[in-house]
Formats: structure tokens, C-alpha cells, sequence
């Protein structure tokens, strides 16, 4: 059986894109067997009740799995570990009310419906082919990876009220709309086709944002306040304005490289304006620059200091 479906994604990579009957000519689900199922289990641990005990992890990596029914009898397990399978359909799943991770990259979800997920706080479903985000009903979610699908639209982040870490790059997003919840500290929108920032400023506690190779011409809406790390390399921004008007008083990383505003960059001038950068484009801010940067800029037709 050939291993294409089997995307395991590297740092940075977009995964292969293969079509559905491509995939299901390749491989065939296999039956989970009550065999499959026991061998799968550990981490023996006392139920939520304390009346009992139960194996608390499943672990059903890279079986090729496609229906889940039997997982449903399984009520007690709060590691569910199913990346790299064939499954659709999470229906089954919604009787795993004690669920704290799961892990369901690489698979065949075209949607996502868990029910109540009351004490759900980490939850991988990159590497998929999800069409549309209506979120999942999860208060305590803290991660949630939704990179490398075909995400056009995003509602229902409201949902996840303790959420801090999105994912999001990798998908098909033309704009930030439904993306933005205040508690997020850090997200991903890279390799996306963004054109407009409207409805980031609501990200009032994020300190990563990465908006790299998008189709962003200006920054307007950008959010400000606990911004650390700014990535915008490989857009379409050229006016040194919409850099230099940036708010982000802390911010410490900022990336332009393949835009038409770094060619010949007058990083002085960004540093003037950002005056807590340490890195840009990738290059450490020297002690120099920050004393250059320091000093008033010189008048037209005047040469700048070099003291």
C-alpha cells in the first residue's frame, strides 16, 4: 500500500494535496478490531467518580482506521490519539465526555461535530480537507491546530473562552474575520490569501502573529497592545508608512522580507519608530543602529550623523 496519505507535516511544508479517489485507490480502511482496540489502551487510572478504574490513553496511530463506532464504548479514555487514519466521521466520539487531548491530524474531515466537550483542552485537526470552522463546544480549550485545510470561513471561536493558541496557516482565508478572540496569545495565518486586516485589532492579547506569505498591501487593523513577534514576509506591502505607523510599543521581532517595501529598507527609520525591536527581517539590531536611531533624523539634503 503506498504511504500517500500518510502527510506528516515538517516545519514550514504544505502538504501533499491528493484527491479523494486518488486516496481511496490507495488505501482501504482497516476493521477496528476489539484485538486493535485492547492493544491500543493504557495509562490505567482511577475514573472521575473514584468509584472505579479505567485505561485513560488510546493510542491508535497510523492504523488506518476509517469507523470509529467501537471507540464510543470507551467513555473514560482522556488521551485520544488518532492521527494519520482514514476517519470521517467524529460522531462516535461524542460519548468520550472526559476528553482532555485529541489528536486527530491527518485524517478525512470534512467537518467537525463533537457535541459537548467539557473538559477538552488541547485538539489537533491540521492535515485535513475542513471546508468551513463552526467550532466546537470545548470552554477550556487552550490549543487548537487547524492548519493545512481548506478553511474558507471561521465562526464560534466565542466557544472557546480559554483559548491561546490558534493555528490556522495553510488554509484558503481571504480574510481575519471570526479569527479573532481577546484571550489568543499566539496564531498562525501564514500561506493563506489574506487581503484585509479587519477584525484582528479584536486579538487584544496576542504576543506571536504570523501573517506571512499572504496578499496584505497595508496594515490597517493590525493589533497592538502585547504584540512580540510580527512576521509579514512575502507580502505585497511597499510603503514604509503603513511599517513605521505600526503601534506595537513592545515589539521585538518583526519580518519584511519579500515585500517590495524591503528592498533597500532604511531600517533606521523602522527603528525609530519601533524603538524595542531587537531583530529585524531575521538580522539583530545592533548597538549602532540603536544609537542612530536614538538621535533626531537629519533634516532634508542633510547628511546623517555619525557619532
Amino acid at each position: 500500500v503506498k504511504r500517500g496519505r500518510e502527510r506528516v507535516r515538517r516545519s514550514g511544508e504544505q502538504p501533499l494535496r491528493t484527491s479523494m479517489a486518488e486516496e481511496e485507490e490507495e488505501e482501504a480502511a482497516q476493521e477496528l478490531t476489539e484485538e486493535l482496540i485492547s492493544d491500543s489502551l493504557s495509562g490505567i487510572e482511577s475514573t472521575i467518580d473514584g468509584k472505579s478504574v479505567a485505561f485513560t490513553t488510546l493510542n491508535l496511530e497510523g492504523k488506518k482506521i476509517g469507523d470509529v463506532s467501537s471507540i464510543a464504548l470507551l467513555e473514560h479514555v482522556r488521551y485520544a490519539h488518532l492521527s494519520r487514519n482514514l476517519i470521517k466521521d467524529l460522531s462516535p466520539l461524542s460519548n468520550l465526555r472526559y476528553l482532555l487531548s485529541l489528536k486527530l491530524d491527518n485524517n478525512r474531515l470534512e467537518t467537525v461535530d463533537l457535541g459537548l466537550m467539557s473538559f477538552l483542552q488541547f485538539a489537533d485537526f491540521s492535515n485535513n480537507i475542513i471546508g468551513s470552522w463552526h467550532g466546537v463546544e470545548a470552554p477550556l480549550l487552550r490549543y487548537l491546530d487547524l492548519s493545512f485545510n481548506r478553511i474558507h470561513t471561521v465562526t464560534g471561536l466565542e466557544k472557546n473562552s480559554q483559548l491561546q493558541n490558534l493555528f490556522l496557516h495553510g488554509n484558503e482565508l481571504e480574510s481575519c474575520q471570526g479569527v479573532a478572540y481577546p484571550n489568543i496569545k499566539e496564531i498562525t495565518l501564514h500561506k493563506n490569501k489574506i487581503t484585509s486586516l479587519q477584525g484582528l485589532s479584536a486579538l487584544l492579547n496576542v504576543k506571536k502573529l504570523d501573517l506571512s506569505e499572504n496578499n496584505l498591501v497595508e496594515l490597517q487593523g493590525l493589533p497592538d497592545g502585547e504584540l512580540v513577534s510580527l512576521h509579514l514576509r512575502q507580502n505585497q506591502i511597499s510603503d514604509l508608512s503603513a511599517v513605521t505607523a505600526i503601534q506595537a510599543t513592545g515589539l521585538r521581532e518583526l519580518n519584511l522580507e519579500e515585500n517590495p517595501v524591503a528592498d533597500n529598507l532604511d531600517r533606521i527609520s523602522v527603528l525609530r519608530a519601533l524603538s524595542s525591536l531587537t531583530s529585524l527581517n531575521g538580522v539583530p539590531i545592533t548597538s549602532e543602529e540603536q544609537n542612530l536611531a536614538s538621535q533626531p533624523p537629519p533634516e532634508e539634503g542633510e547628511p546623517p550623523s555619525s557619532d
